[in-house]
C-alpha cells in the first residue's frame, strides 16, 4: 500500500472515530447553556415580584412623622366599605366638600384637637378649631358627622378605648355649645392608634355621613 492510500485511510478512520461524536458534545452544550439562561430569567423573575411585594406593603402603610400611623387606613365604614384615610382639617376645605357632590363619607382629623397624656380636656386652640367647625355645619343644617376617638398606645389598652369615647364626647359638647345643628353628630371609639405616645396620637377625627 503507498503512502497516499495510507494517508487517505488514516483521515477516513479519522473522521469516522471522531466526526459522528462532535453533534452530541454540540447538543449538550446548547441544552447547558439554555438551562443556565432557564434558571437566570427564573431569579430575575423572582426578585421582581419580591420588589414589588415589598412596594405594596410599603404603599399600604402610610407613616407619620411622629412615628403613628393613618388612623383610618385599614378601617371600613358602619356599611362596610374601605375608608378613605383622613385628611387634615381646613373649614375652606370642610366647606367645600359639605357644598360638593363628592361621595360622602370623607374624614377629617382635627390638627389642634390634641389631648395631654390620659386627659380629654379641650385646651383653648382646641376649642377654637370646634368653633369654626361648628359655624361650617350651621351652614350645612342637613349635614351628619361622626366623631371618632383615639389614645396612644401608652397604658392599659380597656383604659384607652374609654379615654377615646370621652375624648370624642367632649368635642362633641363643645361643638354644641358652638351652636352646631343638635342631633347632627354621632360618635365612635376607635382606641389606641400609632406606636408613639405623642398628642398627635390623642385626637378626634370627624367623618362626614351625611349632607
Amino acid at each position: 500500500m503507498s503512502d497516499r492510500d495510507g494517508n487517505q485511510h488514516n483521515n477516513t478512520s479519522y473522521r469516522q472515530s471522531t466526526g459522528p461524536n462532535t453533534a452530541p458534545h454540540r447538543r449538550e452544550g446548547r441544552r447547558g447553556l439554555l438551562g443556565w439562561l432557564l434558571g437566570a430569567a427564573l431569579l430575575i423573575g423572582l426578585l421582581v415580584l419580591v420588589v414589588r411585594s415589598c412596594d405594596t406593603a410599603d404603599n399600604r402603610m402610610s407613616t407619620t412623622s411622629d412615628g403613628g400611623t393613618a388612623a383610618t387606613a385599614g378601617r371600613v365604614s358602619d356599611a362596610g366599605d374601605p375608608m378613605v384615610p383622613a385628611i387634615a382639617y381646613r373649614s375652606a376645605d370642610f366647606d367645600s366638600y359639605l357644598a360638593g357632590s363628592e361621595p360622602v363619607g370623607r374624614s377629617f382629623t382635627l390638627d389642634r384637637v390634641t389631648f395631654a397624656s390620659g386627659s380629654s380636656e379641650l385646651d383653648n386652640a382646641a376649642r377654637a378649631e370646634v368653633a369654626e367647625l361648628a359655624g361650617v355645619l350651621q351652614r350645612y343644617p342637613r349635614a351628619q358627622i361622626q366623631l371618632t376617638g383615639f389614645a396612644d398606645p401608652q397604658g392599659d389598652a380597656a383604659a384607652n378605648q374609654t379615654l377615646s369615647r370621652q375624648r370624642a364626647e367632649a368635642v362633641r359638647a363643645a361643638l354644641t355649645e358652638a351652636g352646631a345643628p343638635a342631633g347632627s353628630v354621632t360618635l365612635t371609639a376607635e382606641g389606641e392608634t400609632g406606636n408613639a405616645a405623642t398628642r398627635a396620637n390623642r385626637k378626634v377625627e370627624v367623618r362626614v355621613t351625611s349632607r
